[in-house]
Parts: C-alpha cells; sequence; structure tokens
C-alpha cells in the first residue's frame, strides 16, 4: 500500500496518471472530490476516449462529471510520448496509464490489481487505488473512519479482494 503525503493549503498537488478503472471507482465510492484535492490530474486521451465514449441521450453521470473537469482544466489530457509496455499486457487504457506514469515519474492511479501491482512491483511506481486513496483521506482527517467504511464498502463488487481487505485493516486502525 502506498503511502502519500498529503499537502495542504496552497501547496502544489501531486501530478498523477488516471486510468478509467480509478475514475470509475473513485466516482462509485463518491469520492472523486478526493482525488481532485490530492492529485493534480491527468488522463491520456485512450482513457478520455474509454470514459466519455457513451452517447446522449443516456450519458453516465460519471462521463458528464469528467468531461465537465476537463473542459474547466482541472483534468488534463496528457499522453505518453512512447510506449514501452507489450500490447498483450493490460487494455490500452492501463497501458497508457502506466506509460505516461513512468515516463513522468508521477502516480499512477489504477484500480485494476494486475496493472495496479505491475506499475508499483515491475515499474516501480507510486500506484493509488480508490481504497488507498480512501485510507490516506482517512489519516490526513478528511474523512472520518466510518464514512470511509461506507464508501469502500461500494467498492467491493469491482475492486480486488486484496486491495479491499488492505484498506480495510488500515482505515480500522486509523486514530
Amino acid at each position: 500500500m502506498v503511502h502519500m503525503q498529503v499537502r495542504g493549503g496552497a501547496s502544489p498537488k501531486t501530478p498523477a496518471a488516471m486510468d478509467t478503472s480509478f475514475w470509475t471507482a473513485a466516482c462509485h465510492a463518491e469520492s472523486e472530490g478526493y482525488a481532485l484535492k490530492l492529485f493534480e490530474l491527468h488522463a491520456p486521451e485512450l482513457v478520455v476516449e474509454e470514459i466519455e465514449s457513451e452517447e446522449p441521450p443516456r450519458v453516465r453521470p460519471k462521463a458528464v462529471l469528467f468531461q465537465q473537469l476537463r473542459e474547466a482544466g482541472l483534468i488534463s489530457v496528457t499522453n505518453a510520448t512512447r510506449s514501452t509496455l507489450r500490447e498483450d499486457l493490460f487494455h490500452r487504457g492501463e497501458r497508457a496509464t502506466l506509460d505516461l506514469a513512468d515516463e513522468r515519474k508521477w502516480h499512477a492511479l489504477i484500480n485494476e490489481q494486475k496493472a495496479h501491482d505491475y506499475g508499483r512491483d515491475i515499474l516501480g511506481l507510486q500506484t493509488v487505488s480508490a481504497p488507498e486513496m480512501l485510507v490516506t483521506v482517512v489519516f490526513a482527517g478528511f474523512l472520518g473512519k466510518q464514512e470511509a467504511l461506507h464508501l469502500l464498502r461500494k467498492l467491493s463488487n469491482i475492486t480486488h479482494a486484496q486491495l479491499m481487505q488492505d484498506a480495510t485493516r488500515l482505515i480500522e486502525r486509523a486514530p
């Protein structure tokens, strides 16, 4: 589990490459605001396409929010200049996110377990899942333990059990 230092006040946010899996999970847990508070968000074009791909009239709220934040300049579209990961390794958006984080030495916001662990263990990146972000905001005092556990439970169907168990254990230990 990554340990992040939370900066308060006007300190610069931590730049991070964001994958679709993270955005989906953050929205599912109603915690996208914490991602905006902690990170300078960058999404590769492939991730933008994945999130914003659904056509009206039935547009998903998380896609509308993402588009509005992107248009307001709170999420930047940023691509890596090179691709180093094998095409068969992960989904296109996950590869683009890991390539960008690796190239810029940024955090990788990714909720998919295999890509998360590969980024951390093989590429040496600071990878952050939505459950790990909830742990961070609890320890920073932005969110109470019970509320965090409630939000975390919303992720149980879309997040690997190990990430959930680790986050639950850490949140329960919080002061």
